[in-house]
């Protein structure tokens, strides 16, 4: 059975088509011929991501899912006073508009 833990790390676009990380998957059993740094820069998360803006999405999850966690206790209209919040706020931000998701990081 899988891990419901996703690749930790960083995440980026590596070679065409591939979206890597520089930590193993969760699952041991799972880094078997994942392992190829080299060809795919980084270690394989996925492949056969075609569409760039895809993949900018794709690399860019991880870190809106740590800002979505950071801020769940949070009611609406409600003032963010935690620092730890609110920096992974700013990086979601940041990191949705590199994915391009028409968000510009001059508004900020």
């Amino acid at each position: 059975m899988a891990s419901s833990k996703p690749t930790g790390g960083t995440w980026k676009v590596g070679r065409e088509g591939t979206i890597v990380s520089d930590a193993p998957c969760p699952d041991e059993h799972l880094n078997t011929g994942r392992n190829h740094r080299e060809y795919y820069g980084g270690l394989l998360i996925a492949e056969s991501v075609m569409v760039p803006a895809d993949a900018k999405l794709m690399v860019a999850a991880p870190v809106m899912k740590e800002a979505l966690e950071a801020i769940r206790d949070y009611e609406p209209g409600e003032v963010v006073k935690d620092e730890f919040a609110y920096d992974r706020m700013v990086e979601a931000f940041r990191a949705a508009a590199r994915a391009g998701l028409g968000m510009d990081e001059e508004d900020e």
